[in-house]
């Protein structure tokens, strides 16, 4: 467990995070407006959160 959370540690530093701030607000938008459209009826929202953590990790691009 220790030499994983060492390895996956640097991924969530804040200045990594950072670079992901534009795609987290572009993908929320479209994510508030999708659940929007869902107000006052019963819905499964996990596919919503799905695509939209799925959107989001696709959305960055890592030049490396």
């Amino acid at each position: 467990w220790f030499n994983r959370r060492k390895m996956l540690t640097s991924t969530f530093h804040f200045n990594v995070l950072q670079g992901y701030q534009e795609t987290f607000s572009k993908q929320a938008e479209i994510f508030v407006e999708l659940l929007e459209k869902k107000v006052g009826e019963p819905f499964d929202v996990f596919p919503y959160i799905k695509r939209c953590a799925l959107d989001i990790i696709c959305g960055k691009q890592v030049i490396c």
